[in-house]
């Protein structure tokens, strides 16, 4: 038994130690990458911490103990803040989420700091007997976990309709991944607390319970890394050019004859094609058809043609929707049934992209078209 925990530790580092490497070769780290780094060093001291338990090694143990002995009021508010940083501006951001930290802080200085110097202020004996830590890290991580998914899905759709940082639908996917992964092993510590609570029953090996998850957790985003032909991470978070791209720059993934065929490919597909048309048309649908990777593809929308993927099959459905709501077609069909045949899925949207685009809602672009058309006359 002894033999397959040693494993399960040393392989926990490993991965780290990969990890870490991926992040560390990246020159020019953004805010992201800066606190990813971070997160997998404290990842690091808990897999160092129980193997210095396991092998009796008492000086790695004690300094491994100071930042392993709260890691749970540590990691929840730093993966707070890195989602934070990657759908937020990043001017002053550790600042302004400074007091996030305040609580592990105070348990480093006035907990674990008197603990590992031998020191034995009052206060400690009072807390160990009436404070189950365990189970107040536990329900304090869950809390700021539960914060960075509802900022994950409140600004994800957002976010992909303005294409405002340069994700793609994995790089998303892989976010996701990570933040239920590391939740569920907070979700397995809580029970294992509230096991040792409610029934009173406890052994030496149920922490080795929640190192084994977190390994789990470890290797199914890492899995998902892989997938994107990057060391543990997905290709994201290991590009020079940072996570966040807000401003559009000279594209890094495509060369001269590449745009020029992309160009061609498109305005084929658009003009004599209309591929516009179909409701469900997404980016890795049109990739498939341009036979070319949602990488490139979404980099030509971004920095070829200045503008999202939705942005732009926006644009030729609403100059579709103009041209019908010009002619004779609202005798065969109504305003709604005219946003339905330009590809639109709802009539709600229909209005409101036409909007977006005109300034001016489909009923009155009719108005003013007779309107005009009379003047001419």
């Amino acid at each position: 038994m002894k033999l397959v925990v040693d494993f399960m530790l040393i392989f926990g580092i490993v991965l780290n130690a990969l990890a870490l490497f991926g992040l560390l070769r990246v020159k020019n780290k953004k805010l992201p990458q800066l606190i990813l780094i971070v997160f997998w060093a404290f990842t690091v001291f808990v897999f160092l911490y129980f193997y210095a338990s396991l092998h009796q090694l008492y000086i790695l143990k004690t300094i491994s103990f100071c930042l392993e002995n709260g890691v749970r009021l540590f990691i929840p508010p730093l993966v707070y803040l890195y989602i934070q940083s990657i759908f937020y501006p990043r001017k002053n951001l550790v600042q302004k989420n400074f007091g996030h930290f305040v609580p592990f802080l105070l348990f480093l200085i006035f907990y674990n700091l008197p603990k590992v110097l031998g020191l034995k202020p009052s206060y400690l004996n009072f807390s160990d007997h009436y404070l189950n830590w365990g189970l107040l890290q536990d329900l304090f991580g869950i809390v700021y976990f539960g914060l960075a998914l509802k900022i994950y899905y409140s600004l994800k759709k957002t976010v992909v309709d303005h294409h405002q940082v340069n994700l793609t639908t994995q790089d998303f996917f892989w976010l996701e991944k990570f933040l239920f992964s590391f939740l569920m092993v907070l979700l397995v510590d809580l029970m294992i607390t509230l096991n040792e609570l409610i029934f009173g029953y406890s052994v030496f090996w149920d922490a080795y319970i929640t190192v084994f998850f977190l390994l789990c957790a470890m290797l199914y985003i890492g899995y998902y890394g892989l997938t994107q032909s990057t060391v543990f991470l997905p290709s994201f978070l290991a590009h020079d050019t940072g996570v966040v791209s807000i401003k559009r720059t000279k594209s890094v993934y495509l060369n001269k004859n590449e745009i020029t065929y992309f160009k061609n490919k498109y305005n084929d597909l658009m003009e004599t094609d209309r591929l516009y048309l179909e409701k469900d048309l997404s980016l890795t649908a049109m990739a498939h058809k341009m036979e070319i990777s949602t990488r490139k593809l979404s980099a030509f929308f971004n920095e070829v043609l200045g503008s999202s993927f939705n942005e732009s099959i926006n644009r030729y459905r609403v100059e579709e929707a103009k041209r019908k709501l010009s002619a004779n077609a609202l005798q065969q069909y109504t305003i709604a049934g005219i946003g339905f045949s330009c590809g639109f899925k709802s009539k709600s949207s229909f209005y409101r992209i036409f909007k977006k685009f005109t300034g001016i809602s489909p009923l009155a672009y009719i108005e003013k078209t007779l309107k005009e058309s009379q003047d001419e006359r």
